[in-house]
């Protein structure tokens, strides 16, 4: 007996649009039923970023609406070894956090990311990169299947510890 499997549609690999502080990325949905996709609902997405510093810690409001998404933060923290060389650590408490906002009442969603400078200069640590994302994925038959935006959070002004 001979099993032969038969694929009726392209297989299209997925795309990064990126600068230097941005990125985006489009996956596109094997089982599209169609090959044009005009109405797209990441079109609609709305971002805010605000930066505050306060004694010890800096923490980024970030707020997004007309998006249900999926939000995550990535990144590294590095320190010298006694031998001269970085060693990279990933974000991990208690350095760097991500909250979720409960107490929203505007229909946006509300995160916080803060970074904990007390602690980096305690353990002599050095934040390298935070980014942020958010990922769509649209549950209908259309071209795109997931949309996933990426920033970078200006960490370098008065991180350094």
């Amino acid at each position: 007996m001979k099993i032969t499997t038969v694929y009726d549609t392209d297989i299209i690999t997925p795309i990064w649009f990126e600068s230097e502080t941005n990125s985006l990325r489009l996956e596109f949905n094997p089982f599209a039923t169609k090959n044009k996709e005009v109405n797209i609902p990441f079109n609609n997405w709305q971002l805010q970023v605000e930066r505050k510093d306060k004694s010890g810690a800096t923490t980024y409001k970030i707020t997004f609406g007309r998006c249900s998404c999926v939000p995550d933060i990535s990144g590294s923290i590095v320190k010298m070894t006694s031998s001269g060389f970085h060693e990279t650590l990933g974000l991990s408490r208690p350095y760097v956090s991500l909250y979720y906002d409960y107490l929203n009442t505007d229909g946006n969603n509300k995160y916080s990311v803060r970074i904990n400078r007390t602690a980096l200069e305690k353990d002599a640590l050095e934040i390298k990169s935070v980014d942020f994302s958010i990922e769509m994925m649209d549950n209908t038959p259309d071209l795109i299947d997931i949309l996933t935006y990426k920033f970078s959070l200006d960490v370098t002004q008065n991180i350094r510890v």
